[in-house]
């Protein structure tokens, strides 16, 4: 699959309100130690787990199943095809980029929704990709990536992860 960083057709209020909620002092984010493998040793990093295991978890999935829908709808998949929805906030940071990874070993699409603009791009081997606020990447889950944190303020990203199931 070839990366694709587009506009989003998110419309543009419905983009300013999410990123309101979720840079707002009501809205709960989890450190994690390392904002890649969860374990001490990286860059940590705040995260909100919306969907997991194709379940909603978190009390604030409704705010974003629209835009869920709209994100797999575009990725091709059906809204019920959303294995995790994660949200993720980093902090500058003196590292260049996290750890290299890929986010599950089965075969999945990575869909990363950038909430809020700014720097940090998504680096992969070859290239790295700037985040467009409201702007979608799409790209196999199984190629190696890697975030890289803003070097100001913070970057809001959205990760979807879509499988059959």
């Amino acid at each position: 699959m070839t990366e694709k960083n587009i506009n989003f057709p998110i419309p543009n209020p419905i983009n300013d309100h999410i990123c309101d909620l979720v840079l707002s002092t009501n809205f709960p984010w989890y450190f994690v130690p390392d904002a890649t493998t969860l374990q001490h040793g990286g860059n940590g990093a705040f995260a909100h787990v919306l969907v997991n295991n194709y379940e909603p978890v978190s009390p604030f999935y409704d705010a974003f199943s629209s835009v869920l829908a709209i994100i797999s709808n575009h990725a091709g998949y059906d809204r019920h095809q959303v294995y995790r929805a994660r949200l993720g906030l980093l902090y500058p940071s003196t590292q260049i980029h996290n750890k290299w990874h890929t986010d599950y070993d089965a075969p999945h699409t990575t869909c990363l929704w950038y909430i809020n603009g700014g720097d940090g791009n998504t680096m992969f081997k070859d290239h790295s990709i700037a985040p467009i606020k409201n702007g979608l990447l799409m790209f196999d889950g199984q190629e190696l990536h890697a975030s890289s944190p803003p070097t100001t303020g913070v970057r809001v990203v959205l990760n979807v992860n879509l499988m059959n199931s």
